[in-house]
């Protein structure tokens, strides 16, 4: 078995990416902290050190493992939980686990964990369909929550972990749900710009890309920048493929039908749409297939899936 000193791999990868221990350690401890760290004085705990990883854009499955207790395998076993409800959209048993978290002491005192359940309150309230306006209100706090300072005019300066890049999702949909379009369109510029510049490693830029990539063009498609959303499409493709993360392929795909459409090229679209349709099929994605469908009877009239 190969043993690395964890604090010479933290040195190397806030180096690379031309970061001081005080960029680093913002929020989460203090400098001299991070020091003893990365001189091998110490060893941080579990959920520091995912912080640490996430922030620098490293994968913590196969680093912070090593570093759990028993509260922190507690702790990460509920927010994948909570994490699993909200993409199925099950709202009731999600509230049911912030509500069981809000009354533990220890998971509340950290302000990441309370950013955690912050963030979640707000999924929720957009699957409810809650007034964006307060919704927007609730993830600015989230996001001010485990840092001093945060200007979404440089978002691609921004150290960001993966909690951060959920909810400027959620606000960027926000901000396009209450016509403030541009800046819906700025924050998504702003999160693949960060992503391109900030993550080398391969797993994390597969779960972060394609997500943003898929809102970005759907807003570019629908206020008219189609030549646009195309390019973009095409880099989102690519990385999906590159990093093994199909998940938003259909639907990266699919914003691309649209903006061919839009554009007048018909047969490209048409070509497309049932690579979309038979891919949702063959996953089984069956509410993605319906609307597929849905699109294909309303803009090509007696062609057959």
């Amino acid at each position: 078995m190969a043993y690395q000193h964890l604090g010479e791999m933290i040195v190397y990868w806030r180096k690379q990416r031309g970061l001081t221990q005080e960029d680093l350690a913002d929020g989460i401890m203090s400098v001299t902290a991070l020091s003893k760290i990365e001189s091998g004085d110490s060893i941080p705990y579990w959920y520091n050190m995912k912080k640490i990883l996430d922030r620098l854009g490293i994968s913590h499955s196969s680093v912070a493992g090593f570093y759990m207790t028993n509260k922190g395998v507690k702790y990460k076993k509920a927010t994948d939980e909570l994490d699993g409800y909200l993409s199925r959209g099950n709202t009731e048993d999600a509230a049911r686990i912030i509500k069981k978290l809000k009354a533990d002491a220890a998971f509340t005192g950290d302000s990441f964990y309370n950013q955690h359940l912050i963030a979640a309150e707000a999924a929720i309230a957009i699957i409810k369909k809650g007034e964006p306006e307060k919704i927007i209100v609730l993830l600015q706090n989230a996001i001010a929550m485990v840092r001093r300072t945060f200007d979404e005019n440089s978002i691609e300066e921004h150290l960001l972990t993966t909690v951060d890049f959920k909810i400027l999702n959620m606000l960027a949909t926000q901000y396009y749900d209450t016509g403030r379009v541009e800046e819906s369109i700025a924050v998504l510029f702003g999160l693949k710009h960060n992503i391109e510049k900030r993550c080398i490693d391969k797993a994390v830029k597969g779960e972060r890309y394609p997500q943003t990539i898929y809102h970005l063009t759907k807003l570019l498609s629908q206020t008219g920048r189609n030549k646009e959303a195309i390019e973009i499409c095409d880099q989102g493709t690519a990385v999906c493929l590159e990093t093994g993360n199909y998940r938003y392929l259909p639907l990266i795909s699919m914003n691309k039908v649209t903006s061919l459409y839009k554009l007048g090229d018909k047969d490209a679209a048409w070509q497309l749409l049932r690579d979309v349709y038979y891919t949702l099929s063959m996953h089984k994605e069956f509410v993605d297939k319906e609307a597929v469908k849905k699109y294909a009877e309303d803009n090509f009239p007696g062609m057959v899936l």
